[in-house]
């Protein structure tokens, strides 16, 4: 085990020391205790705090009607705990966005300027395992999905679980792996892949604030939706040049049998959130 704390030299990044949870069978293990540990958390709570009460709250025009499936744990909507969660998402996520940015911007000086194919489409296959300050971005967006697993606690701590529950816990239960897999291979395209989510998880979490804040739905809640598709959409674009890259053109890209499973991984969440936001549109037509 290394003995420095990685966090403190990012440049001195080298995926083979084995960092905290580097191994297949830390994240694998993870990924199971979380899905047992949420639907046996939900059964419990529906089973031993059961409850029928409703709790309204009024703001200006709005009204949001939350339904309690069980009493809360503490007894309490652990509103301040929800808001200083969300603020540290939008800091935590901003700041990767950006570390990702400025090293990608001094790879690329260091290597002389973009050459074809580009490392954010088509990363250089090599035997030497992930390392340096770039690398380092990637593995604090690994470590960062362990925290985001706080938004299920939370949600279910309050009261209820997830919306669009099995979504919910089948993306954080994914996404741990996705991203372990994002640096033990080495996968072409997940700089990118790092950079929309994390721009993504800015705006997310800013309306998850907003509307711990105000405890109304926020208008542009379908925005949120909109952007987590459009993310889909740009990545399915960039995939599709990779495979030219790589069997139109013959170049070898590092990770590609990873980058296949993120791929199918990124289909089944465009699929899904393209059916929330058009249950959304329902909903909201229902209303007017």
């Amino acid at each position: 085990m290394i003995s420095y704390l990685p966090i403190l030299s990012p440049s001195s990044f080298y995926w083979a020391d084995e960092p905290p949870l580097s191994s297949f069978h830390t994240v694998a293990t993870a990924s199971f205790l979380y899905v047992t540990g949420v639907i046996g958390a939900t059964l419990l709570s529906k089973k031993f705090l059961p409850t029928k009460k409703a709790i309204e709250t009024d703001k200006s025009s709005e009204h949001e009607m939350t339904n309690l499936q069980w009493k809360p744990w503490f007894g309490s909507d652990l509103k301040q705990m929800q808001f200083v969660h969300n603020i540290n998402l939008v800091v935590s996520s901003a700041i990767m966005l950006i570390g990702c940015i400025y090293e990608c911007i001094q790879r690329i000086r260091r290597e002389g300027g973009l050459s074809w194919p580009p490392f954010l489409l088509c990363e250089v296959v090599s035997d030497e395992p992930a390392s340096g300050a770039l690398y380092y971005w990637s593995y604090i967006y690994y470590l960062s999905k362990y925290y985001e697993l706080l938004d299920t606690v939370l949600q279910l701590a309050r009261g209820k679980s997830p919306p669009h529950f099995l979504l919910h816990v089948y993306h954080h239960a994914a996404v741990l792996i996705m991203a372990w897999a994002w640096i033990e291979y080495k996968q072409s395209l997940h700089f990118i892949g790092l950079m929309w989510n994390t721009a993504v998880h800015v705006v997310m979490y800013t309306y998850f604030l907003q509307r711990t804040i105000t405890r109304t739905v926020p208008k542009w809640k379908s925005l949120v939706t909109l952007f987590q598709i459009v993310q889909f959409a740009f990545s399915f674009v960039c995939i599709l040049v990779t495979l030219y890259i790589v069997y139109g053109q013959g170049y070898e890209c590092s990770g590609m049998k990873a980058l296949f499973g993120n791929s199918l991984f990124n289909l089944t969440l465009l699929h899904s959130f393209i059916g929330v936001l058009l249950h959304g549109k329902k909903k909201k037509k229902k209303k007017n």
